[in-house]
């Protein structure tokens, strides 16, 4: 299963990136970094295993709708834009 998750090097996102990963689903994570930690979130997933990361922010729909179309994934999880679980 080919999935994307916006906002993927978050909290939920990363967790939920690493569930997909060890389970073997093909996955894409959308990510601005912009949230401390996020990097270090990033880095933390390269070492669980393979997946595609694509630099951008949710906000562009243009952007967003490209990746949707060229990702062509059978699911979306949407956890962008949440500042902090808190």
């Amino acid at each position: 299963m080919k999935i994307l998750i916006t906002g993927g090097c978050g909290f939920l996102g990363s967790n939920l990136a690493e569930h997909a990963i060890k389970t073997g689903q093909k996955v894409t994570l959308f990510d601005s970094l912009h949230r401390d930690g996020s990097v270090l979130n990033l880095q933390w997933l390269k070492g669980i295993g393979r997946f595609n990361f694509v630099h951008g922010d949710i906000r562009s729909a243009e952007e967003t709708a490209s990746l949707v179309k060229a990702c062509r994934p059978d699911a979306v999880f949407h956890l962008a834009g949440q500042v902090a679980m808190t």
